[in-house]
């Protein structure tokens, strides 16, 4: 969700440069790095092989997506939040207390399949609260869940920066999880002993230059 705006800047200060992205699997594109297919790419934990190297290029926040027409969010109208209001969560007054995440253990859930990270993650967090989440459907895609969820289908674990792009109409609401979990770094990873090209240079000097702007709490 931030890479447009980022691609967009780098590409006005390096027009003779093309990117090309690539969608996949961590598996799959740790692999097209190693066999120098790929010059970079991003991922939600650190890697372990020692033939890649990454930082951390940024951090985001998990939080509960919910339909909005649940009766559970009247029980815990102190700790939601609006579309509008997850989105001013980091201005004065506008924070409210974590969400007892305990509380939505009878709700069903869309989660994404298995070797996602926000599938453990997902998995993780309510097994802090202590339960196991009654899952309805496992996804591909967190968009696709999200859309499910915002017909009224089943909560949902949604990355912070993806729902500011989507408008539900009052549809879904948010919650924030105090749980260290809920919390991810991104990470910026290439091959360790790769001479990088000039371009390959001059995109990894805008990318660590250029951190995403965070939501502030």
């Amino acid at each position: 969700y931030v890479l447009p705006r980022l691609f967009q800047e780098f590409r006005e200060q390096n027009p003779q440069i093309t990117l090309t992205l690539t969608e996949g699997s961590s598996a799959a594109l740790s692999e097209k790095l190693l066999e120098r297919k790929l010059d970079f790419f991003l991922e939600a934990e650190p890697l372990q092989d020692p033939k890649i190297q990454s930082v951390a290029w940024c951090t985001e926040e998990i939080v509960l997506a919910v339909p909005a027409r649940l009766p559970i969010n009247r029980e815990l109208a102190e700790y939601c939040y609006s579309f509008d209001e997850i989105l001013k969560r980091g201005e004065p007054g506008q924070k409210k207390p974590p969400v007892p995440l305990q509380a939505f253990r009878e709700e069903p859930f869309l989660l994404l399949q298995k070797g996602n990270d926000i599938y453990e993650r997902s998995m993780e967090l309510c097994r802090n609260a202590g339960f196991r989440p009654k899952t309805v459907l496992e996804l591909d895609q967190l968009l696709t869940a999200c859309c499910i969820a915002r017909d009224g289908k089943g909560c949902t674990f949604l990355r912070d920066g993806m729902a500011r792009f989507l408008e539900d109409g009052g549809r879904l609401v948010y919650y924030k999880l105090g749980d260290p979990a809920a919390h991810r770094p991104v990470m910026l990873a290439w091959r360790k002993s790769a001479e990088l090209s000039r371009p390959a240079k001059a995109l990894l000097e805008f990318l660590t230059g250029t951190q995403p702007q965070a939501q502030k709490d």
